[in-house]
């Protein structure tokens, strides 16, 4: 077998190794999920919550990891970590924009209306548009420069507009004014295997 055989056997095999942990991460995720407290007064429906919250801070920091790679590659002039920077700002854009179909659902199953002037849904259809704007650009401009600086300022502001926003209409937070260690641990745990979860969908070739 060749060297170029051999090399393409290996990153099939670990392709495939990659997507059985993903599956095995997102099953993993799925039970803390379902065994993650529930609410006294709104039962399982505040579980919603504990899903869009830790999608959004996974987003966030897949979007901070990008800004790194991006960065990195400026001054290393190397592809493939410019190309690992922009497979992960796309994997945080989705995962952001699924964060927000999430958070809506969430605030009309469980309050029966959707806030459309909370300040955080606001930032959120900010932060859609930009990352909008900026993948388009970068379609249209090919310039490798200009690119990164547009990809690594879209996801800057994105995470400062989550950041600053405030809670002007939302209800209390079930997470940040909890007392329970349990709804905090799940909570802080499902983010960051999620946030695994978006690193290695960005990884798959």
């Amino acid at each position: 077998m060749s060297n170029e055989s051999h090399k393409t056997t290996m990153i099939k095999r670990i392709d495939a190794y990659r997507l059985y942990v993903i599956v095995a991460l997102v099953i993993f995720s799925a039970i803390i999920l379902l065994l993650s407290p529930k609410d006294i007064e709104l039962g399982n429906k505040v579980k919603l919550v504990y899903l869009h919250s830790s999608l959004f801070w996974a987003s966030l920091v897949m979007f901070a990891v990008s800004i790194i790679y991006f960065i990195v590659s400026i001054f290393t002039k190397n592809d493939n970590t410019f190309l690992s920077g922009f497979r992960l700002y796309i994997t945080a854009s989705v995962s952001l924009f699924i964060a927000g179909i999430i958070s809506v659902t969430s605030m009309k199953v469980i309050w029966n209306y959707i806030a459309w002037q909370e300040d955080r849904f606001i930032s959120l259809v900010i932060s859609l548009f930009v990352l909008l704007i900026a993948i388009s650009l970068a379609s249209i401009f090919k310039n490798k420069v200009f690119t990164t600086t547009l990809y690594s300022f879209s996801a800057l502001l994105v995470i400062y507009l989550w950041q600053t926003a405030k809670d002007v209409f939302h209800p209390p937070n079930a997470i940040s004014l909890s007392n329970s260690a349990a709804i905090k641990l799940s909570t802080a745990l499902l983010t960051v295997l999620l946030f695994i979860v978006g690193f290695l969908i960005s990884r798959r070739k």
